[in-house]
């Protein structure tokens, strides 16, 4: 199987690496395979990640809305984390009508939670692609 695509939206290079050493060490440095990119990059996602999280504010100017469509546009099945100092009500409703699977506050960080959540995501595709195996199989 291979490695879960994490991808990473933020602005702050520091916390970026910050969050990949942490999530790396919690996860026992197996099956990651982190992307980072800043405001710079992210219009230009060719590639679907599997885990995405990102930032509201990139440098100052609140994209996290934006950024959400356009991942839901481009595939489904992925899942979507807004990590943020920032959060009030109307912002986390639109969010989640928008379809992001959580809010993440940068200061409450879990990172063995986050390691469990990509190993539970992981462990799904697996099962998800033996089903599909044995029904492609058994249609022969």
């Amino acid at each position: 199987m291979k490695n879960i695509k994490v991808f990473l939206l933020d602005d702050d290079l520091a916390f970026s690496e910050l969050f990949k050493e942490n999530l790396l060490d919690a996860s026992s440095r197996e099956n990651i395979e982190f992307h980072y990119a800043d405001n710079l990059e992210y219009d230009n996602l060719k590639e679907l990640f599997d885990i995405y999280f990102i930032d509201h504010n990139i440098y100052g100017k609140p994209v996290s809305l934006d950024v959400v469509k356009k991942i839901k546009s481009n595939g489904s099945g992925v899942k979507i984390f807004v990590i943020s100092n920032y959060g009030d009500f109307a912002l986390l409703k639109n969010l989640m009508k928008a379809g992001i699977d959580g809010f993440i506050d940068k200061g409450d960080i879990d990172y063995l939670e986050l390691a469990n959540f990509i190993k539970s995501v992981k462990n799904t595709k697996i099962l998800l692609k033996k089903l599909n195996d044995k029904f492609c199989s058994a249609k022969k």
